[in-house]
């Protein structure tokens, strides 16, 4: 997630995104750390939807974001990936190249597959999505 943050904060100004997360979880103290820090005016943090409410939220993106830890390959794969899929929208993969989601993305051509830490490519990619409405 740090990545993809740090991405929309390079782009501030430059590019018109709104950030919304929905959920919660051990990791959330960290993201409203990190969006203070990055003083993130357009992020928003909402609790999590019912699972008959989550096709409204999905079709509200126009960029999806999937985060997957290194190491966690072959363990776990998150279940966001055949949401994403199922909204048709593009989907920016942070996280290991070559795991199940990464293959996913990259066979599928619904997105892209960054290397966690590489903010410079995770800003291009944005850039690109967010200037270019076909994509």
């Amino acid at each position: 997630m740090g990545t993809a943050l740090r991405a929309v904060a390079q782009l501030n100004g430059e590019a018109k995104l709104k950030v919304l997360i929905a959920g919660d979880g051990k990791g959330l103290s960290a993201v409203r750390a990190m969006i203070a820090e990055l003083h993130l005016a357009n992020a928003e943090i909402r609790p999590p939807v019912p699972l008959e409410e989550l096709p409204t939220l999905l079709a509200r993106g126009d960029i999806h974001l999937i985060c997957q830890q290194p190491g966690t390959e072959g363990l776990l794969v998150p279940s966001k990936i055949y949401s994403t899929l199922a909204a048709g929208r593009p989907s920016l993969f942070i996280g290991p190249a070559d795991c199940e989601v990464g293959w996913i993305v990259r066979d599928s051509g619904s997105g892209f597959v960054i290397e966690p830490g590489d903010v410079e490519e995770a800003t291009d990619v944005l850039r690109r999505l967010a200037t270019n409405p076909a994509l």
